[in-house]
């Protein structure tokens, strides 16, 4: 029954958004420009750089060295290979996208397995430090601080998340069970 009243609760909402977009197009629009604006002045330049220097880092096997560098610190920590440093180095720098993608070619080379790569996504999966204070200062110079603030609160529960639990799950806190796998 909590199911059939979720589906008609979001049906519901489709039909409204698309009705709203029908009675306002010009709205819509408006701020369908205003958000290709924010993209293309803040966070495709924000990115870019990362991701050509991730391919480039890549095709010059830096992430092998790397890897062997971090192996020691990575594996009892994370347990997970010492290439997640280079995954953990970029998502802090460049934020979800670049992490994801270098996860899947680590997944598609064999560098890691099914479990170590969801492990290198769930604590390298973080809201980036560069894009986060770029698109809150670009946009509301003034609110410099709300970019720290949402920066210092972004990237706990990720290195909190991905620790192996050390107690049984059922004799954590009910606040700590939600960050512990």
């Amino acid at each position: 029954m909590r199911g059939k009243i979720s589906i008609i609760v979001w049906a519901a909402a489709a039909v409204l958004l698309t009705l709203s977009l029908v009675w306002y197009p010009e709205s819509a629009l408006e701020a369908a420009k205003d958000g290709m604006t924010l993209f293309l002045n803040v966070v495709f330049p924000s990115l870019l750089p990362f991701f050509i220097l991730s391919e480039i880092m890549l095709g010059l096997g830096v992430v092998h060295f790397i890897g062997v560098l971090f192996e020691p610190v990575m594996r009892p920590l994370f347990n997970v290979p010492g290439e997640g440093a280079f995954v953990l180095s970029m998502g802090l720098a460049a934020g979800y996208p670049m992490d994801a993608v270098i996860t899947a070619r680590f997944r598609k080379q064999d560098m890691c397995t099914r479990v170590e790569g969801e492990r290198m996504l769930a604590f390298s999966n973080t809201a980036d430090p560069v894009l986060t204070l770029l698109s809150v200062k670009a946009p509301a110079a003034n609110l410099r601080a709300a970019g720290v603030y949402v920066l210092c609160r972004g990237d706990r529960p990720a290195a909190i998340m991905n620790r192996e639990p050390t107690t049984p799950r059922s004799a954590l806190p009910p606040l700590w069970r939600c960050y512990v796998w």
